[in-house]
């Protein structure tokens, strides 16, 4: 009796859990984006196109151009280390991987590492991180301690729209067209400051 008992409370336990959130399966990705970038204090609004070219876990690239096909900024990433090339601003910056280098770059107030759970639809962890995930346990948001929120919409697989929100930006994402037959290259992840550029360590 007492060991039916037990097996009916572990059986409640494990209905009860939640589901762990499961990754993306794309190891690697090439996305076609768009993204609506809205900077609260001053309310100017930006509509950009973003290449993403991404190697889970490891690397990733970033090409933002304008609405006329005018190039904005190249970025490369890994989670060490931040590159980036600001054509508008004839500035290359570099450093390491933190919010403080995407905040005085781009003014985007956010760490490196969110860039990468957007785009394989992970789990953030560490402190002051919470994540939630749907019904068929896919990442759904998540918020930390500083009030940065990420929302993902679905969308016919695999786009989606991911809504990234700070208390001075706010960004609406969406990932259009994949290319799963893109292969990575050591070259597309490194930058070099352009000749008469400006260069500035962060």
């Amino acid at each position: 009796m007492r060991k039916t008992l037990l097996a009916f409370v572990f059986v409640g336990l494990s209905a009860c859990a939640p589901k762990p959130i499961q990754d993306s399966i794309f190891e690697k990705v090439s996305w076609e984006t768009k993204a609506q970038i809205r900077q609260l204090r001053d309310n100017q609004v930006h509509n950009i196109s973003i290449d993403v070219y991404a190697v889970k876990g490891d690397k990733l690239r970033m090409e933002a151009s304008g609405t006329l096909g005018y190039k904005l900024a190249s970025v490369v990433m890994d989670r060490e280390k931040v590159q980036a090339i600001v054509f508008t601003e004839k500035k290359f910056y570099f450093g390491s991987a933190s919010q403080d280098v995407m905040t005085k770059a781009f003014r985007v107030p956010v760490p490196p590492n969110v860039f990468f759970a957007i785009i394989f639809d992970q789990q953030l962890r560490g402190t002051g991180w919470k994540c939630e995930s749907d019904p068929q346990g896919l990442i759904q948001s998540c918020l930390n301690k500083d009030l940065i929120r990420i929302e993902w919409e679905r969308l016919e697989s695999p786009s989606k729209i991911v809504r990234l929100k700070t208390k001075t930006f706010e960004m609406e994402w969406y990932f259009k067209a994949l290319d799963l037959e893109w292969q990575p290259k050591n070259e597309i992840f490194n930058l070099t400051a352009p000749q008469n550029y400006q260069s500035v360590k962060l």
